[in-house]
């Protein structure tokens, strides 16, 4: 296995500062790399599968910036699973910050999330109530 390949599996075990390294040199996570224990929730399942969606939009355009309407296709090896609505999840991350874990968050902003898009900036929201 190289070490490309190494990276983008481990992606998410990596330090802020690496990830940032690397979506900057162009090497973004591998979709399969997003599970980072067996256990199943089912809302953290659905959240990684999801995040996986976004990292094959990532890794095929360049960037997060998600029409609203986009529909992105299910995987080759899912084929006859329907499309996710992937534009209308990124929407509702960005429209509510405030209900994500900080692990959730760090997720998104190793995928270059810009949680203000108007401002085309990779500002943070703000920490959720308490």
């Amino acid at each position: 296995m190289n070490w490309v390949l190494t990276q983008r599996l481990t992606f998410f075990q990596l330090q802020p500062r690496q990830q940032e390294l690397l979506i900057d040199l162009g090497i973004p996570p591998l979709p399969r790399g997003m599970y980072s224990d067996r256990a199943y929730d089912p809302q953290r399942h659905a959240f990684y599968a999801a995040l996986g969606y976004a990292a094959a939009f990532l890794n095929r355009e360049g960037h997060l910036d998600v029409p609203r309407r986009h529909m992105e296709p299910a995987p080759a090896a899912r084929a006859s699973a329907p499309a996710f609505a992937l534009g209308e999840w990124i929407h509702q991350r960005r429209k509510h910050p405030e209900v994500l874990t900080p692990k959730q968050r760090r997720a998104l902003e190793a995928l270059c999330m810009i949680w203000d898009p108007t401002l085309n900036a990779r500002k943070r929201p703000g920490p959720p109530p308490e």
